[in-house]
């Protein structure tokens, strides 16, 4: 897939159907989160993945792919230790994103799937966001 560049780059996007894992070891943060603000976990699962869709949608190449990578790199990994959450989510990634994503998983010629690529990162923003609600 070549690299999208100028006006086009900015709204262009792909859409995937990413199913949301979780890692296990969150359950008790996302138990607390939920406790704390009266809400169900499903609730707040659902709403940290909207908002991980926004900010996998924002995401425009390289740099903003890196600051991600090492988490992704190790979500893509496992397979033992997480479940998976409801429905698939619709997802769109701007193409430089999903080839930088690619690239940073070690798929430089882009043969993983694109739906597991985007949902490693999706797990990553989606496990960071739960960190910094139940830190706050």
């Amino acid at each position: 897939m070549p690299p999208v560049a100028g006006p086009a780059a900015k709204g262009a996007k792909i859409k995937l159907g990413v199913l949301y894992r979780v890692p296990l070891a969150l359950d008790t943060d996302i138990v607390a989160i939920a406790g704390r603000e009266a809400v169900t976990v499903e609730y707040v699962l659902r709403a940290m993945g909207c908002e991980a869709r926004e900010r996998l949608r924002e995401l425009a190449g390289e740099d903003d792919v890196a600051l991600l990578a090492a988490d992704a790199r190790a979500f893509a990994k496992r397979t033992e230790g997480t479940r998976v959450v409801g429905d698939p989510m619709t997802v769109y990634v701007r193409p430089t994103a999903l080839e930088a994503m690619h690239r940073a998983l070690g798929d430089p010629w882009c043969v993983l799937p694109r739906a597991t690529v985007v949902g490693a990162y999706f797990t990553t923003v989606v496990a960071r966001l739960v960190m910094a609600r139940r830190a706050g």
